[in-house]
């Protein structure tokens, strides 16, 4: 599978913050070499969740109107 393909996936999948934390990866291939693939689909997954919980305090300040 292509990493245009992997990413478009995981879009399809709504799952943008992993996506673009992969891009983020990819652009600093030197800077992840020494992390497992573990730690590295880690990061990826923090990554998307940190990207859903800001996007729900958004949406919660918006419903607040504040």
């Amino acid at each position: 599978m292509t990493t245009a393909i992997t990413l478009a996936r995981l879009r399809d999948l709504r799952l943008g913050g992993m996506a673009h934390a992969l891009e983020r990866q990819l652009e600093h291939e030197g800077t992840y070499d020494a992390l497992s693939f573990l730690e590295r689909f880690g990061r990826l997954v923090e990554q998307e969740c940190l990207d859903r919980e800001h996007s729900k305090q958004d949406r919660l300040l918006l419903q607040a109107r504040f």
